[in-house]
């Protein structure tokens, strides 16, 4: 997963560099691309991971939907109110090792976050900077 992950930040083409409007556009879009397969990769390893898991030591199987709503809902704190989750999200918080699983992917996941933003800020900052030449 890190290695998908470092592959797509080093395909990223600085916008600063590109030339035309379409160009430019093109970068930017890379950049959040690159931001949407990182969630969206990070959600289903972790929630594939969760559905393992829960499927062989508590009999809890879970579609590729459910696990990774779960995930999406663990990574993003959101409520939760359907209560199959619900039960779901208390066996999580009942065994240790999917406690560290949960840790494991919450870190990842906000690892991840800060990068994708620092490089946007980077890339906003060489704009400011360039446009004060």
């Amino acid at each position: 997963m890190i290695e998908f992950f470092i592959r797509l930040i080093n395909n990223i083409q600085d916008p600063m560099k590109l030339t035309s409007v379409s160009d430019k556009i093109e970068g930017y879009v890379s950049i959040f691309g690159t931001y949407l397969a990182t969630i969206v990769t990070t959600n289903y390893i972790f929630g594939m991971s969760y559905s393992l898991t829960l499927g062989t030591f508590h009999n809890i199987p879970l579609s590729i939907s459910e696990y990774f709503y779960l995930s999406f809902i663990i990574n993003h704190t959101l409520p939760m109110a359907d209560e199959a989750i619900l039960d779901t999200i208390k066996v999580i918080n009942k065994d240790i090792f999917l406690n560290y699983l949960q840790m494991a992917h919450i870190t990842i996941s906000k690892l991840i976050d800060l990068t994708i933003i620092a490089i946007v800020v980077k890339y906003i900052n060489n704009l400011i900077n360039r446009n004060h030449r």
